[in-house]
């Protein structure tokens, strides 16, 4: 195992925690002056357990707030385990609450060393989870490195035994679950708009296809394009431009299209099948995926000069592409030994590294904002649930906890949605 610490990255409790944890038969340091970065070689770590001490004349609902969020967000990590005993646990998260007046929060160890501390003032005029929320994204940092899943929201396709397809919200923790759409339609492929107030999706009936958007505020679904010709998904751009894949006579090309429907630009031009477009986060490229050299494979575009390249090779079927939220990789999936595996590549596609080797499919992969996790679909008995884990491959867990005859797939995450309305 290869860890690489960043001399600039901000130092934190879980820095100082790493490593004073760690156990290895040995450890190899490689450093240079002028080097950006440390490399630790040979490298295990075990997890550490979490225990609270609240004290509040609170109202329960806003301390389950507190508790639930941070329990489950270091839960979620996988660096923590919680013990309910202060005086057993590796680190002791404190909370001092008094409504109306201030709320403090510190971390300290079991010997009590307190590594730290934040208090807000709170007055009556002040939204109270909102101040939660701050306390709660800086625990977690402190703890973790990164920031917590508050804001965070996972909408994908679910189908039963019911009638069409549903559109479905949940967290992370596969929590909140909220039916958006459900009018007995096969609605596929939803894609979050950028500022995560709006979702793109296909919707297939008796009628033909139509290309259609859910919007969380007003909780009104608007069609963009209604056509008999067919519709397979489409991806957001940074102008609120869209991209939309049409099968015309047989064969489906790609083009952009403004928020009135109005198609602007047809971005494809042949005899071949073009589809699953994404957007890359700064606008400037996007990735796609055709059959023009006889097999599927994805395919990148510059969006300023109109080249075209292709970008996977190995396999005869590379499929579903996805842009980190920084725009420096695509994880995808593709076909090996039968069965669908999950790949990431550089946003140049000069490297590629299989991320999963499973005796079952791993499909329709997609990045966490914060880039650490991978979110994606895998076969349980006949149906296909939601999983998540670790970027690396490692740590898959469910998401869901639906029974049988119930398959989710098409999943899409985002960072920015508010969860209040």
């Amino acid at each position: 195992m290869t860890i690489i610490f960043n001399k600039n990255h901000c130092w934190n409790i879980f820095s100082f925690l790493f490593l004073v944890w760690i156990y290895s038969s040995h450890l190899t340091f490689l450093y240079a002056d002028n080097a950006s970065s440390i490399e630790i070689n040979n490298l295990t770590y075990k997890s550490f357990s979490v225990a609270f001490d609240i004290e509040s004349s609170a109202k329960p609902q806003e301390l389950s707030y507190l508790h639930d969020n941070i329990r489950k967000n270091l839960k979620w990590s996988g660096m923590y385990e919680i013990n309910l005993n202060p005086n057993q646990a590796d680190v002791t998260i404190g909370i001092n609450y008094t409504p109306n007046d201030q709320i403090i929060a510190t971390i300290s160890s079991r010997w009590g060393s307190q590594f730290f501390e934040i208090k807000k003032p709170l007055k009556e005029t002040d939204h109270t989870f909102q101040v939660f929320d701050k306390i709660i994204n800086e625990i977690i940092f402190q703890l973790t490195g990164e920031r917590s899943h508050l804001g965070n929201a996972i909408v994908f396709i679910e189908k039963g035994t019911y009638k069409g397809y549903k559109l479905v919200l949940i967290d992370p923790y596969g929590d909140g679950r909220r039916v958006l759409v459900d009018d007995g339609n096969l609605n596929i492929l939803p894609r979050w708009k950028p500022d995560s107030t709006a979702i793109l999706f296909t919707a297939l009936g008796s009628s033909g296809s139509k290309i259609k958007q859910f919007n969380f505020k007003t909780k009104n679904i608007k069609t963009f394009l209604a056509s008999r010709d067919k519709f397979s998904g489409g991806t957001w751009g940074p102008k609120d431009e869209l991209i939309i894949t049409i099968s015309k006579k047989g064969n489906s090309d790609l083009y952009k299209i403004n928020q009135e429907g109005k198609i602007l630009q047809r971005l494809t031009h042949r005899s071949s099948t073009e589809s699953n477009p994404r957007w890359s986060p700064d606008g400037e490229r996007l990735v796609f995926i055709s059959n023009r050299s006889g097999s599927i494979q994805i395919y990148q575009r510059d969006m300023k000069t109109g080249e075209e390249y292709r970008m996977s090779y190995e396999g005869g079927t590379n499929v579903e592409p996805s842009w980190s939220s920084n725009g420096a990789y695509i994880i995808f999936a593709g076909i090996r030994n039968g069965l669908y595996q999950i790949f990431l590549m550089d946003k140049d596609g000069t490297f590629t590294q299989q991320i999963t080797n499973g005796g079952d499919s791993s499909e329709q992969p997609v990045w966490a904002p914060s880039g650490r996790h991978i979110l994606f679909t895998s076969k349980v008995g006949y149906d296909y649930k939601l999983y998540i884990m670790n970027a690396d491959g490692t740590n898959s867990r469910r998401v869901t906890q639906t029974g049988t005859g119930i398959s989710e797939f098409n999943p899409a995450w985002t960072a920015n949605f508010d969860w209040q309305k």
